[in-house]
């Protein structure tokens, strides 16, 4: 990840602990958060008359609003995972954007710098959203507050959309819809905003007409784009693009029943690559133009046969959408499967035009419904409540954030010395530190990923050492470009350090950096033109007397050698302890 020289531990146990209390906190208060709207609900006005109860609801409806309501309960069950936390910006949403152009990598890389500050509030609020959202489309079936859950489905889709999938994946080659183009969260918001209809709305031969075409024109759109030869589906052997993902999600740690199937798969790819690719654009193209007819018998043939190959895309080819890395949805195919489902029934049930749909469709909910409604909404607003908190929240909760992982290192020898400038302006050199151990560290100034996390990790290292020990913690620039004081004034003053006495950051003109990297033996470059430099990251630890102790470079692991299960913070405070 640019700014830092080595990746998050995306299990760390520290992150896992935190983020699984966090979840037991947050049920405790949506327990009572929930009973409290539930009973307002229950005491107020009295429920509707027995006929707008009983009036049904559209099946097509129905299909979306189900369909929506269990998926999005899928992926906010996939948001437990415990890689989360720290999986989503590293692994899902920052890959994502990694070419695109800087308009559509702003709002995604503002979006993983402010969750990287925050993570555990970040993924609990995301679990607690898309929990509260699936089971409010879920429950409440009718109403306003039924065509508000379609809205806020919606809403939240678009976020996913733009900020959380790079626009579904747009950047990312190829772009074909057995891989998952235009995105599941497009397709979610398209389901989200046919639900915010009122129903004798969507229940007219011109909407049923109109849903109809647009889900057509996206198939045959869907179908020209993966008969390009720039995918690289009709190529035959193993430089099909069916083969490699296939290869690529064989390799991934799954059970071996879905496994064996990629491998079969990455197999027969090599062979039938062509033909498969020929059928999918055949089935995409007839289902499209189907739909487009407006033929409800011929839409209803085109529409099973679609199904049958989305699922089988869906099992085959998108591995379940859940195996292997970090999952959090279940992929497009499912989605689409009820979105040309309802396409369909919209087309079957369609009044003949001119005529009136049954204006009872829009009638108010039975009030324990509403009720339930209500709770799901209260659990969605709880999430949403918590992610803008990752938006406007400054510093980060850098104890829950990152394990070391570097095997400490015991060095003798003095110090290098250097003098260098505060971000105050004032000259200051190591002899100026004489009689307290020193905790030196190379930090970026505008870097918004994990610097800020191990400073902040130094703070509360230096909370729980105390005031009697005698620790200064200070951090050399780490950037050529961003080197004057006000540079370092900024990044104290966003993470809340100005005030700290124990924090020294240190500046100087690019030469004198250098020098200082040469003597520690730190690396620095600088990537293209972008802000953050890439550096490697040592700490140091050095006596009163000026002579180093130690040395380690911070680093995540799976099993991290002699250090395993430690955390950085307890690490610093072991290396000072020993250092006095």
């Amino acid at each position: 990840m640019t700014g830092m020289g080595h990746g998050v531990s995306l299990r760390n146990e520290v992150v896992t602990s935190h983020f699984i209390s966090a979840l037991f906190f947050d049920l405790a208060i949506l327990i009572g958060l929930v009973a409290v709207v539930v009973a307002l609900v229950l005491v107020g006005r009295r429920g509707p008359s027995a006929d707008a109860v009983n009036a049904e609801e559209q099946p097509a409806r129905r299909v979306l609003r189900l369909g929506a309501g269990g998926l999005w309960i899928a992926a906010g069950l996939l948001q437990l995972q415990t890689s989360m936390p720290m999986g989503i910006p590293a692994q899902v949403v920052r890959p994502s954007v990694a070419t695109a152009p800087g308009w559509a990598s702003w709002p995604v890389l503002q979006a993983t710098d402010a969750w990287i500050r925050h993570p555990i509030l970040g993924a609990t609020g995301v679990v607690w959203v898309e929990l509260g959202l699936g089971l409010w489309l879920v429950l409440a079936r009718r109403g306003w507050l039924s065509r508000l859950a379609g809205g806020a489905s919606a809403t939240w889709a678009l976020v996913v959309f733009v900020v959380g999938s790079g626009l579904g994946g747009a950047f990312i080659a190829p772009w074909a819809w057995v891989f998952g183009a235009p995105g599941a969260s497009l397709l979610y918001a398209v389901a989200g905003v046919l639900l915010a209809l009122r129903p004798s709305l969507l229940a007219t031969a011109r909407a049923a007409r109109v849903v109809a075409g647009g889900v057509g024109v996206a198939l045959v759109l869907m179908g020209v784009g993966q008969a390009l030869p720039s995918g690289g589906f009709l190529r035959s052997g193993s430089d099909s693009a069916f083969a490699r993902m296939a290869d690529e999600m064989a390799a991934m740690s799954q059970p071996g029943i879905t496994a064996s199937i990629q491998r079969w798969f990455a197999s027969s790819a090599t062979h039938v690559g062509p033909a498969l690719d020929v059928v999918i654009v055949v089935v995409l193209l007839g289902t499209g133009v189907a739909l487009l007819s407006g033929r409800r018998r011929t839409a209803g043939v085109a529409t099973a046969t679609f199904c049958i190959l989305a699922l089988s895309v869906w099992i085959v080819i998108q591995d379940l959408g859940v195996m292997g890395g970090v999952a959090t949805d279940v992929n497009s195919m499912p989605m689409w499967v009820v979105l040309v489902g309802a396409a369909w029934l919209l087309l079957r049930d369609a009044p003949p035009s001119g005529s009136s749909p049954d204006l009872g469709l829009d009638g108010p909910e039975r009030r324990e419904r509403s009720a339930a409604g209500a709770g799901a909404m209260a659990m969605t607003c709880f999430g949403a409540v918590l992610l803008l908190g990752v938006a406007v929240l400054s510093g980060s909760t850098a104890d829950a954030a990152i394990a070391a992982g570097g095997q400490v290192s015991v060095i003798r020898g003095p110090a290098p010395a250097f003098e260098l400038t505060d971000a105050g302006g004032r000259a200051v050199s190591l002899s100026d530190f004489a009689g307290r151990v020193v905790v030196m560290s190379f930090i970026d100034p505008v870097c918004t990923s994990e610097c800020p996390i191990e400073a902040q990790e130094m703070r509360i290292a230096a909370s729980k050492l105390g005031p009697d020990v005698p620790v200064s913690f200070v951090a050399i620039n780490a950037n050529p470009r961003f080197t004057s004081p006000s540079d370092l004034a900024a990044f104290n003053e966003a993470e809340g350090l100005t005030g700290w006495r124990n924090w020294t950051f240190l500046t100087g003109s690019p030469a004198q950096l250098r020098r200082v990297w040469d003597r520690y033996g730190v690396s620095v470059s600088t990537i293209g033109a972008g802000a953050m430099a890439l550096h490697s990251e040592p700490v140091f630890i050095i006596d009163g007397r000026g002579q180093l102790r130690a040395t380690w470079t911070l680093a995540s692991g799976e099993s991290p050698s002699s250090l395993e299960g430690q955390s950085t913070t307890s690490q610093l405070i072991d290396q000072v302890r020993r250092a006095r």
